[in-house]
């Protein structure tokens, strides 16, 4: 899919950002605690029943999964954000990451998706749009940087 160096940065540093924002760790919480809930639900809803509980049971998952998969776009949002600024600063193009998301569109749109909802990641016309609007910050903070304009803020040096 990359076409060069600067595509297959907005795919590394992307996958990078994931692990930098711990996004495997709060999958991870988050699944416990939808185990917890089950369980306190269980034993609240042992009472009800056997066809109402599963009813109520799958209710219940129904809107997990879906909580999920909003969750997992927030993911993937953020690790678009982040992996654009550390790319950046790696000193590749920014402007390949959104070269990169328009062909990913093109060849998605061929064989279609589901609805945002109902997917764990962004449409790529919502990726294309935010990293059409990150573009400009990750490259002003990288020339800032380049510059000597930004500075370690006082309390990290204690």
């Amino acid at each position: 899919m990359a076409q060069n160096d600067d595509q297959l940065a907005t795919v590394l540093s992307h996958e990078i950002a994931h692990a930098l924002a711990h996004h495997a760790s709060e999958r991870i919480a988050r699944e416990q605690m939808y185990q917890k809930a089950i369980s306190v639900a269980g034993g609240t809803i042992g009472a009800l029943d056997p066809h109402d509980r599963e009813k109520l049971t799958g209710l219940l998952g129904a809107g997990a999964s879906l909580r999920s998969l909003s969750f997992d776009r927030k993911q993937e949002s953020e690790a678009d954000h982040i992996g654009l600024f550390l790319m950046t600063f790696a000193g590749y193009d920014p402007d390949q990451a959104l070269v990169f998301w328009e062909r990913m569109q093109e060849i998605s749109s061929r064989h279609g998706r589901p609805p945002e909802i109902l997917s764990d990641h962004p449409s790529d016309a919502r990726r294309i749009a935010n990293i059409r609007s990150w573009i400009v910050f990750a490259k002003r903070a990288k020339q800032a940087y380049d510059q000597g304009r930004i500075a370690p803020s006082p309390s990290r040096g204690r």
